[in-house]
């Protein structure tokens, strides 16, 4: 039993008889901790596992909740150089305004399926500047890349790719150089001296000034032994290839100013496919007249083709893993291959070394990407940066990087040429060959198979978002017929293309501009990658004319939407301390939330808060008093203001709830010389079950525990 607290009794009996002011010490912030399941380790059984599964000399092993998920914000945990970070990460997409799929089927022939959602992510280290994170979201897990200020690889892996029993939420980290035995050799025999400059033939897709990032479409191609590979689905294939090119585009973009977009993907399911020697020379000839003969649907300045096939060359035998044609980007011979290689800190290497040869990179360099055997590296020595940079501003078929651009968005198509910050084209350009144009002298003109598209329009802090625009068919040119209509389309949050309005072929050659105008309703709508294009798929080349003018793309600025706090529920009782997950649902609008934690509802001395985070989910690594209520509340932010979520504030209890008024003897809502003396009165006597005065454990008598209870809530005063 404890014993009687004199020392505390002198002090409240002291306290009752005078008060005496004086300041009041700071709370303390609560350091961060990782909750109990929130523990890795380099060391041991699991760890040893997975070293000799996947060949590193170090890795450590560590569990990211089940209930981490994909979202166009999120935030996941990793040990990065034995330290807890937490990465911060949006939906990011690697293909390309106009990016297909395509199935081959036993039959030989192409069939274009619905693209699967986009996986890819991008992000940063939280708290350290000038890190970068590129990564999917694909059937094995969570996998990542990430680059720390000063140029360190980490690569975050499921286990569950390398060992069978591994559970779901087990994973690994490691570093590019703890990769032991990479092995494998590029195929490409070139003479260091020599120089590789294919100038003619250059396929003119672009308009041949980047300004700042330049963008190169890649056409990527896997044969069916890589589909097998990949447990025999297309979607696996299509999650694979978009992971690899984003983490080789991140390299990219960070060290030459080039950032890839894939415009295609053929998947091979059946035998035969095109690629029916595992000869490296007679492959790459394979592709090059593959995509030649029956690509044309796919624009491309680069042809990437996985595959599942053991590459031999002469002299190297079967440790050839890829290998590319030199100095050939836009050209009729921008064709490489690479082997499916792992673990990623090799395969992401191995697509960056043989891309580097499509873009005149010679063989150098040690320890670097474009040295002849693999390193995975994943990073350039400065001798293939100026090697590739040269290239790529040889190049007249690349296209600048359009940034994203504000509403409202509007044209009228005032010059001869279009504004190629607001749109890319297959041909479209304006012109006045229109009659009766709501912006004379000129629309733009859309004629059979070409396109109009817009730039990537910001449109996830807007409401009512409109599209409008004028369209004629025929006008002065040439006039389409029924079925070679024009298709209005915007692009989803998923990377999809949703139709707008379809406007018919048939009809009169007379008709004048007509007006349309559309509110959307689907919340896909409403992101910052949003963009509108007119295309004219079946009509003839150079013929069947549409015009659009005074395209407008509009929205009313409003802070994010109404969003609710989902865990805990508000006034829950009983909360775990460990790990304990605030939870909410994405507001619509958001660009980032705000969050606070304190035990004042109104959060004078907050315990946590975090002033931008993207995640819709938080895992707080405090140490909580159990039996007390706490209180959380989250502002979701944008450009045009912020939204408290429902409830606000909401309050939670970990463990059990203290009693009301804990040491109130008489119901005063206070704890003070009357509850003592009413102890002090009845002191080691019984007083029976369920007395006011028994106020420890209900054990009928009254002892030190209760007195005990009345001198830990001296001068309480209870709501």
């Amino acid at each position: 039993m404890p014993g009687l607290n004199i020392g505390r009794i002198a002090a409240i009996v002291a306290a009752s008889c005078c008060v005496a002011g004086g300041a009041v010490a700071d709370t303390p912030t609560p350091s961060r901790v990782a909750p109990d399941f929130m523990h890795f380790t380099a060391e041991g059984e699991r760890a040893d596992a997975i070293k000799s599964a996947v060949g590193l000399s170090a890795s450590t092993v560590f569990s990211i909740p089940e209930t981490t998920k994909f979202e166009e914000a999120f935030t996941v945990e990793v040990p990065i150089a034995g330290v807890w970070s937490t990465l911060e990460l949006r939906s990011h997409s690697v293909r390309s305004l106009n990016y297909k799929l395509f199935v081959q089927g036993a039959d030989g022939q192409l069939t274009e399926v619905e693209p699967g959602p986009v996986t890819t992510f991008r992000g940063h280290v939280a708290g350290s500047p000038g890190s970068a994170v590129a990564g999917a979201w694909t059937d094995s897990g969570f996998e990542a890349q990430i680059v720390t200020p000063d140029g360190i690889n980490y690569f975050v892996e499921p286990a569950r790719k390398y060992l069978g029993d591994a559970p779901a939420n087990e994973y690994f980290t490691y570093r590019n150089d703890h990769v032991t035995n990479p092995g494998g050799e590029c195929g490409v025999d070139i003479d260091p001296g020599a120089k590789h400059n294919h100038n003619d033939g250059i396929i003119d897709n672009g308009t041949g000034d980047c300004g700042g990032m330049c963008v190169a479409q890649i056409g990527c191609d896997a044969d069916f032994e890589f589909y097998q590979d990949f447990g025999s689905s297309v979607t696996s294939v299509e999650n694979r290839i978009n992971l690899v090119l984003n983490a080789t585009s991140n390299q990219y973009e960070s060290q030459c100013g080039i950032q890839f977009e894939i415009s295609g993907i053929v998947v091979r399911t059946a035998e035969p496919d095109p690629y029916s020697s595992s000869d490296g020379g007679t492959l790459l000839n394979q592709l090059q007249s593959e995509w030649l003969s029956n690509q044309g649907g796919i624009e491309h300045d680069i042809i990437h083709l996985f595959t599942g096939k053991d590459i031999t060359t002469p002299g190297q035998g079967n440790s050839t893993i890829g290998i590319a044609s030199v100095g050939v980007v836009c050209t009729n011979n921008d064709v490489g291959t690479v082997e499916n290689f792992s673990p990623n800190s090799c395969a992401f290497d191995l697509s960056a070394h043989e891309i580097g040869h499509n873009w005149s990179a010679q063989h150098c360099c040690a320890g670097t990407t474009m040295n002849s055997s693999l390193t995975c590296a994943n990073n350039f020595a400065q001798q293939s940066i100026d090697e590739i940079v040269a290239h790529r501003n040889s190049r007249t078929c690349l296209d600048p990087l359009l940034t994203t651009l504000p509403l409202p968005f509007s044209d009228t198509f005032p010059a001869g040429a279009l504004d190629s910050s607001k749109w890319t084209s297959t041909g479209a350009a304006p012109s006045t060959v229109g009659n009766g144009e709501p912006s004379a002298p000129n629309s733009c003109r859309i004629r059979g198979t070409q396109e109009l598209t817009s730039a990537p329009l910001a449109a996830a802090a807007v409401g009512n978002l409109t599209v409008s625009y004028w369209w004629q068919r025929t006008g002065g040119g040439n006039s389409p017929e029924s079925g070679e209509d024009l298709y209005v389309e915007y692009r989803a949050n998923n990377g999809s293309w949703v139709s707008i309005a379809t406007h018919p072929g048939a009809g009169s050659d007379t008709d004048p501009f007509q007006f349309e105008s559309f509110v959307m309703t689907d919340p896909g709508a409403y992101h910052n990658n949003f963009a509108i294009r007119f295309r004219n798929p079946d009509g003839e080349l150079n013929q069947d004319d549409f015009f659009v003018d005074d395209v407008t793309v509009s929205g009313v600025a409003s802070p994010p939407g109404n969003f609710a706090l989902v865990t805990p529920v508000n006034g829950a009782t009983g909360v775990t301390q460990g790990p304990l997950f605030l939870d909410w649902d994405p507001a619509p609008g958001a660009a980032n939330y705000s969050v606070i934690v304190d035990d004042d509802p109104a959060f004078g001395s907050p315990l946590f808060s975090i002033g931008a985070t993207l995640a819709t989910q938080l895992n707080l690594g405090l140490s909580f008093t159990e039996g007390i209520p706490y209180y959380w509340r989250v502002t979701a932010n944008n450009i045009n203001g912020s939204t408290f979520g429902t409830p606000n504030p909401s309050s939670f209890i970990v463990g059990t709830p203290i009693a009301n008024c804990p040491g109130d003897t008489n119901g005063s809502n206070s704890v003070d010389v009357d509850d003592l003396n009413a102890i002090l009165g009845v002191f080691n006597t019984s007083v029976g079950m369920g007395s006011p005065l028994d106020l420890a454990n209900d054990d009928g008598f009254v002892d030190v525990d209760d007195l005990n209870v009345v001198l830990g809530n001296w001068g309480t005063t209870c709501p």
